[in-house]
């Protein structure tokens, strides 16, 4: 029991510090003029590294990042874990990556309305992103129920890294594309996170 909540604890400190720095950048941009030169700066240096890469690479990622485009793969990945008894983590898997695009898009999108950068193709506000912070909170339930229900050490490590792998694609991509700042992805990032840790400690405590 006290190993629980131990881990429980740990949950909740970096559920603690991404709302701090979330709560940092928010300030920062509302409130600090000069970090949208910052953002550009950083933007343009990361648009310049990957010139070198075919930007269909980036269109495809950022396509098949949106939310809406992973309806079917959450129900498939609900039946599963239905299929093995998980009741409450189907349950709760479906309703926190619902959740986390809600709080991003409808809640903290509207209360910054920061506009997207410069030339921008992308309509809508641009902080926090709301591809990382879904990616991060649906790629992050599967990364922790796969290290945790997956006995099979090969197959447990490819499919976290291919998780892993996606998450940071989506991330970049979204830059890529002119769609968002590193702060948008930084916040989306801290988000996805937040979700994250909560949705493992209502698991840990419904699995008591």
């Amino acid at each position: 029991m006290k190993q629980k909540e131990f881990s429980i604890a740990i949950n909740c400190y970096i559920i603690a510090v991404a709302v701090f720095l979330l709560a940092g950048l928010s300030f920062a941009i509302l409130y600090m003029p000069n970090i949208k030169e910052f953002d550009q700066q950083t933007l343009h240096a990361i648009q310049g590294i990957l010139l070198q890469f075919p930007i269909s690479v980036a269109e495809f990622v950022s396509k098949f990042g949106a939310g809406d485009c992973w309806l079917w793969p959450r129900i498939t990945a609900a039946a599963v874990m239905i299929s093995h008894k998980h009741y409450m983590k189907a349950f709760l898997f479906i309703i926190f990556t619902q959740l986390t695009y809600h709080v991003n898009d409808d809640w903290l999108k509207p209360l910054i309305c920061r506009e997207r950068p410069c030339d921008s193709l992308f309509v809508g506000y641009s902080f926090p992103s709301g591809h990382v912070s879904f990616q991060v909170c649906m790629c992050g339930i599967l990364i922790y129920l796969v290290h945790k229900y997956v006995n099979t050490e090969w197959w447990r490590v490819l499919l976290i890294t291919i998780l892993s792998v996606w998450i940071i694609a989506v991330c970049v991509s979204r830059m890529w594309l002119n769609a968002h700042f590193l702060t948008d992805v930084t916040a989306g990032f801290c988000v996805g996170i937040i979700m994250l840790n909560i949705y493992i400690i209502f698991d840990k405590f419904f699995s008591r």
